[in-house]
């Protein structure tokens, strides 16, 4: 101890703990002088010493004469204080010091004393009693004594010193160690938070579980908020588990544990974990359980997902060994690692050929599509997959065509590790589909050509396919009628023939059933036909609706039954005069006049009759073009063709007149057939005759021109005035069988300009009509002009 100038109080440089640890005879106690702690050599001196406890309960004060006062102990400097244990004759001698650390507390420092001081002396204790010495022995304290054992207090106080350096040291030492240790517990803590991996300690005799901080974030638990017994701990297990779990835990004995098991936390969420034990080996029975929980949730799931993708992969192998498309996987490179049997089949080449080759190298040829190879590249530079179709070559040099696929595979950095490669033989398919390709292409110039409409519908009444045709009789574009369904179709069919009442259903016909339909705008007839569309075993797959225009047909059949009558009209009339007139000159002598009056008649009658069934033979020998080798193309003159043609229609006694401007026509020659031309002239100039008959007037004939350097060409031009042509009439004037005067006033067969117009067009020339209803008609017939 170490006495401080200027203060009453004796100070140490000692802790509360290192004065514990130091001195066994102290107490400390606080400004309300209770006991705050002793040490444990006085504790066996005064059986009273309890830590809350005043200190004169425990110690009756001797010198100063006074009761126990903080004013009398600050004021009593370095002098030692006598104290005697209170019930016994024990004396202790010390002097009051100060505890560093703790400012508020106070200490004594007692050495015991032998022999008994009475309380009521008047001579200083220290002349009255001895102290026990290190040795054992006693002694009166006097002025050498006292001066001695204060040396020996110094000498102490310098030994405290020490002790308490060599207790600093110590003090560092351990903070250091203590810094390692908490920074191990950290990083125990961190490698537990990675790992997922808690630790728990379990006292078997107390039920009470202690847990780390990682094992309670795991269960979602925290100290003081969930109980720590092991039942509780139960409670967190999976129902479907817990039976296992707590059979197996409640299986004392000195052995591990290793358990995998579900739990629920208490947020709800499900987790795998598993479980590690170890019971205390070093008691029996044991008390303390030990072990670990690590959380195996991503695991398990991990290794589900690597047993499905083993399991894929095993059925994967097991499609690419048996299926007939090649299949090949190459590194990232592009080279070959592994093919499968067809791949080996398909290209001829052994798996020794194939290992750690480019496939391009091997099988791409010259007939192989540039942009295709292009393209293939370009993705895989990109690690891209791709789906093309090129044509390969096989080992011996045959060429085949194939639908290529290829895709990466890459890894968890999404880096590529391989390539796959599926590639399939399309040869067939691709002959098949260039031969279909080419039947549909042949089907679709057809219809396309066809004059007949067509109009395909699936089994339910969707569009497949139509043709222009069609779209033209109904009144449509192809992109309109493209989208109409069938029941589209039959909206526009019900406008087009005047409503609903006029219509019969398509599906009131049978397969190969037909009906007329009758457009009331255009006037246009369509015989529509149905036919049903079945598949192998006779399913039905659609139906399909033929149209063919037979307005032309109808309208033949029309003019055949007008000229049937016409000509029955026209024939009776000659031929009653023929048969009547013979009859009479058979059956009676007539006068010579009369006699020849009535041959003539039968001449003229019989001439007609001939003159018609001359021209329906004509018509049809024209028509039906057997009479194209019987044409004789010349170049002639033209005036001696027109000059007969007129004579031809003229009789002597006629008053009919035709008038010639021929001055141009004597020096020019035209390329034609000149009997064929004649023929046309005096149809031309007959009709000009019936039709301004009644009108009355001159028949003028006249010679036209036209053309320019390449082709120049003569037209004759009859001129008549008569009843003339309405448009429509004149729109049809070349139809067979049509007659412009449809009462039968004008004498005729309906024959005359269709003969005409087929003559002219089989010697390469034309007609032109120009007519005005009420003032006559002007025919023109055009030729080419001849050298002369």
């Amino acid at each position: 101890m170490t006495a401080q100038a200027g203060s009453a109080q004796v100070g140490v440089k000692l802790s509360a703990d290192q004065l514990a640890a130091s001195f066994p005879f102290y107490v400390a106690f606080d400004d309300d002088l209770r006991v705050v702690q002793f040490g444990s050599g006085l504790a066996q001196l005064v059986p009273a010493l309890a830590v809350g406890v005043p200190v004169h309960s425990a110690l009756t004060l001797i010198q100063p004469t006074a009761d126990w006062s903080m004013d009398r102990l600050r004021d009593s400097g370095d002098v030692p204080i006598l104290v005697q244990v209170v019930g016994s004759d024990v004396h202790l001698v010390g002097p009051i010091v100060r505890i560093p650390d703790r400012p508020a507390l106070f200490a004594y420092l007692a050495v015991r004393l032998r022999g008994a001081v009475p309380p009521q002396s008047t001579e200083p204790w220290n002349r009255q009693v001895s102290v026990v010495t290190a040795e054992g022995d006693s002694a009166r304290p006097t002025t050498d004594s006292l001066k001695a054992e204060n040396a020996e207090l110094t000498q102490l106080n310098r030994a405290l010193a020490q002790r308490e350096w060599r207790l600093q040291a110590e003090i560092a030492q351990f903070r250091v160690r203590n810094a390692e240790l908490e920074q191990t517990a950290r990083e125990l803590s961190n490698a537990q938070r990675v790992a997922e991996f808690g630790t728990w300690r379990y006292c078997i005799v107390e039920d009470r579980m202690e847990w780390s901080e990682e094992l309670g974030r795991i269960l979602d638990i925290k100290h003081g908020e969930f109980g720590t017994s092991l039942q509780s701990w139960l409670t967190l297990v999976h129902p479907a588990d817990r039976a296992r779990v707590e059979s197996a835990v409640n299986a004392r004995g000195p052995r591990d544990l290793d358990l995998d098991f579900r739990v629920i936390r208490r947020d709800g969420q499900r987790r795998y974990v598993h479980l590690r034990s170890r019971l205390d080996p070093d008691s029996n029975p044991p008390d303390y359980g030990s072990g670990t929980i690590q959380d195996v949730t991503d695991l398990r799931r991990t290794e589900k997902k690597v047993s499905a993708q083993r399991s894929q992969i095993r059925k994967l192998a097991l499609v690419a060994a048996r299926t007939d498309n090649g299949v090949v996987i190459t590194n990232a490179e592009g080279r070959i690692e592994w093919a499968n049997h067809a791949f080996r089949r398909q290209t001829g080449y052994g798996p020794e050929r194939l290992r750690g080759q480019k496939p391009g190298d091997l099988l791409q040829v010259d007939a192989s599509d540039t942009r295709v190879i292009e393209h293939m590249r370009s993705q895989l530079r990109r690690g891209l997959g791709f789906h093309v179709e090129l044509i390969n070559a096989a080992a011996d040099g045959r060429r085949y065509w194939v639908a290529l696929e290829v895709q990466p595979v890459r890894d968890a950095q999404n880096n590529v590790t391989h390539y796959i490669s599926v590639q399939r033989d399309i040869t067939s398919a691709r002959l098949q589909q260039a031969a279909l390709e080419r039947l549909r292409a042949e089907r679709d110039m057809i219809l396309n050509l066809s004059p007949d409409g067509f109009l395909a519908f699936d089994e339910v009444g969707h569009p497949v396919y139509s043709n222009p045709a069609a779209a033209r009789f109904m009144g449509l574009d192809a992109a309109q009628l493209h989208g109409l369904t069938e029941t589209d179709v039959e909206r526009v069919f019900i406008e087009l023939v005047g409503g609903v009442d006029s219509y019969l259903p398509a599906s009131a016909l049978s397969d190969g059933g037909f009906d007329v339909l009758r457009f009331i705008k255009s006037g246009c007839a369509l015989r529509r036909t149905i036919r049903e569309v079945k598949g192998p075993i006779g399913e039905p797959r659609g139906r399909v609706v033929y149209l063919r225009d037979i307005t032309s047909e109808m309208e033949l059949d029309r003019m055949r039954s007008e000229f049937l009558a016409t000509a029955a009209h026209e024939l009776r009339t000659p031929m009653s005069s023929i048969h009547g007139f013979s009859e009479l000159l058979l059956n009676r002598e007539l006068d010579p006049p009369i006699q020849r009056e009535v041959v003539q008649t039968i001449h003229t009658q019989s001439n007609f009759v001939v003159r018609m069934v001359n021209d329906l033979l004509d018509l049809e020998r024209i028509s039906s073009g057997s009479d194209k080798n019987e044409l004789h193309i010349t170049e002639f003159a033209l005036a001696p063709v027109l000059r007969r043609a007129v004579d031809g229609v003229l009789v002597e006694g006629d008053d009919r007149r035709v008038d010639l401007n021929l001055d141009d026509a004597v020096t020019l020659s035209v390329v034609a057939d000149a009997d064929k031309l004649l023929q046309a002239l005096l149809n031309v100039i007959s009709n000009a005759f019936r039709y301004s008959r009644a009108q009355g007037g001159a028949i003028e004939l006249s010679i036209r021109r036209r053309g320019d350097a390449l082709r120049s060409e003569v037209g004759i031009a009859v001129r008549d005035y008569g009843i003339g042509m309405t448009p429509s009439q004149l729109e049809r004037v070349f139809d067979r069988f049509y007659r412009a005067d449809p009462h039968a006033a004008v004498p005729g067969t309906g024959l005359g300009m269709t003969l005409v117009k087929e003559i002219m067009s089989r010697m390469g020339g034309d007609v032109e009509i120009d007519s005005t209803f009420g003032a006559g008609t002007t025919v023109t017939l055009w030729l080419l002009r001849g050298a002369g």
